[in-house]
């Protein structure tokens, strides 16, 4: 089976947008600096306050600084995870990506499969391939924990067109 579509920016950075949303290792590192912040400056202020107030006047007196930790606990996954994103955006926007942002071609075989675009060729027996991820709006073919092929859903003309494709692609990717 073979099928041929463009890619561009948007593309990429959903795919970016799906990893960093359930990479294990994004997840451990978000809940760490969660809570490791939080944990600090509560170590810190108990510190120097033991003796001179109970923990009931502590909260009482600094309830700001404990609103702005709950704040921090919450809105810290989305502030990185957005910082992340409109980082790597700026990192594509630096160079042409010609070998990503173009027309591709990929064939899927019993033995392997085949991404071509207009300067290369790349094949990956089924053993290569990591894994395949679906979602509503794409297929992402993971050649490594970090790199995937980026299929867009759009670029099936129906919906026997892209079950044939993700049926090939289960078959073979067992």
């Amino acid at each position: 089976m073979k099928i041929e579509y463009e890619i561009d920016m948007n593309d990429i950075m959903q795919f970016q947008k799906y990893h960093l949303n359930n990479s294990q290792q994004m997840k451990k590192q978000i809940l760490a600096v969660r809570l490791f912040i939080p944990i600090i400056i509560i170590g810190i202020f108990i510190a120097f306050k033991i003796g001179s107030e109970s923990i009931i006047d502590l909260i009482k007196n600094y309830y700001m600084l404990f609103v702005v930790m709950i704040l921090w606990f919450f809105l810290y996954p989305i502030i990185a995870k957005s910082s992340i994103f409109r980082l790597g955006k700026k990192y594509y926007l630096e160079g042409k990506n010609k070998e990503v942002l173009c027309k591709h071609k990929i064939t899927i075989g019993k033995n392997k499969i085949t991404e071509e675009t207009k300067n290369s060729k790349n094949e990956h027996t089924w053993d290569g391939i990591e894994k395949i991820v679906y979602t509503n709006d794409y297929i992402f073919i993971y050649t490594s924990a970090l790199t995937a092929h980026v299929v867009p859903i759009r670029v099936f003309k129906n919906e026997d067109e892209k079950n044939k494709f993700i049926n090939a692609l289960k078959e073979y990717k067992q």
